[in-house]
């Protein structure tokens, strides 16, 4: 200690750490007080920024918050549920739900993919082939036109779909093959499945079905430069009824008449009757029957001579 100065005394020296102790408790408290105010600031903010989103969801239901946030899985899930959603009476719901959807095309197929890609359990394929093709038809219904994202990705699922082998003659369900068309058709798929042709033999597979005119038409393919092959084709595989459903359905009488179509058919069921009856079994009147009963039932029965 230098001379002439005062030592500390013991108190002050024993005052000194509770002081420092007292200064850094209070700049603690300070950023305490700062922090607690900050909080409330925040959760004022959440607070009436939830009651704002909650007042603007207000008038959206379910389905329109699952279609905006392009939830695929959710969707599909909500209409396994709500069937009622589908029926005639609440379409425009579903309708206006999808349209909100940032991208309607991508939607459909997040919500399909499953079912193209790997089949559910035989009791629930029905069920969700039905819905894929219901969405399909809402697409088509509202004139969606696929983003190029949309078609890359339903490239690829109806890729994966016809190399799983469930679809083409030989398919266990046909309206699986109706759907697979649909889906060609809806997002401008018929080059990238294969060709036309290839395409047009799984027409002529399901030319029974009751939609399959509509999957042949959503197809887009030209009419002048396929449909010779393709009558051809139904006739060549004694599918000659099913061709005279196309003709008529597509207005095509005056450029393919009927009446040959039909002589075929006829003579393919008189040798089916000649060979019945060269078996043992004289079958030939039941034969002639059946085949003026399904003229009769096509309403051309008066327009064969």
């Amino acid at each position: 200690m230098a001379e002439g100065e005062t030592p500390p005394s013991s108190s002050a020296a024993a005052a000194a750490p509770v002081l420092a102790a007292l200064a850094s408790l209070q700049t603690y408290s300070s950023a305490l007080s700062a922090f607690t105010s900050a909080w409330r600031a925040l959760y004022s903010d959440a607070t009436a920024l939830d009651s704002t989103l909650a007042s603007r969801l207000e008038g959206f239901s379910e389905l329109d918050l699952l279609c905006s946030a392009m939830d695929g899985p959710g969707l599909r899930a909500y209409l396994t549920e709500h069937r009622d959603a589908l029926q005639d009476s609440s379409l425009p719901a579903l309708d206006a739900a999808l349209l909100v959807a940032p991208d309607p095309g991508r939607l459909v197929l997040s919500a399909a993919a499953g079912f193209c890609r790997a089949p559910p359990t035989e009791g629930a394929a029905k069920v969700a082939c039905r819905l894929l093709v219901d969405l399909l038809d809402r697409l088509r219904a509202l004139g969606v036109k696929p983003s190029p994202e949309a078609r890359d990705e339903a490239r690829a699922i109806a890729a994966d779909w016809k190399r799983s082998k469930r679809i083409g003659p030989q398919a266990v369900l046909k309206k699986e093959t109706i759907a697979f068309l649909l889906l060609v058709g809806a997002f401008g798929l018929v080059d990238d499945v294969g060709d036309a042709s290839e395409v047009l033999d799984l027409v002529v597979s399901v030319s029974g079905r009751e939609r399959a005119v509509e999957a042949f038409v959503g197809l887009g393919l030209d009419l002048e430069k396929h449909m010779p092959v393709f009558i051809h084709t139904m006739i060549k595989k004694g599918k000659q009824l099913e061709a005279v459903k196309f003709i008529q359905a597509l207005n095509l009488v005056e450029k393919y008449p009927l009446l040959p179509v039909l002589r075929s058919y006829i003579s393919d069921a008189a040798k089916a009757g000649n060979m019945i009856r060269i078996r043992g079994d004289d079958s030939a009147c039941q034969v002639h029957l059946c085949c003026s009963f399904t003229l009769g039932t096509l309403g051309i029965k008066n327009r064969i001579s």
